[in-house]
């Protein structure tokens, strides 16, 4: 799977080539070419969104939960001193 970065850039090289093209059919066909990238681009750019998140979430779940302070007067190893 293309990467949002690499469907923006597909995108922007067709509409240079689009821009550079010497008849209209090609131009025609490139700068469609070029929306299709962008809409790939688009779609990708929710879909790292997703995994970045999910990525998160599944860090936070798997955190090690602090452990309590123990009051002093309650420690029963500081007790027995």
């Amino acid at each position: 799977m293309k990467s949002a970065f690499d469907c923006f850039q597909h995108a922007a090289k067709c509409e240079q080539l689009a821009s550079t093209a010497t008849n209209d059919a090609s131009r025609t066909t490139l700068f469609a070419a070029a929306a299709h990238w962008r809409k790939l681009g688009n779609a990708a750019k929710v879909r790292e969104r997703r995994e970045e998140s999910y990525d998160l979430a599944q860090a936070l779940i798997n955190l090690p939960r602090p452990r309590p302070k123990k009051h002093p007067l309650l420690d029963p190893q500081r007790s027995s001193e």
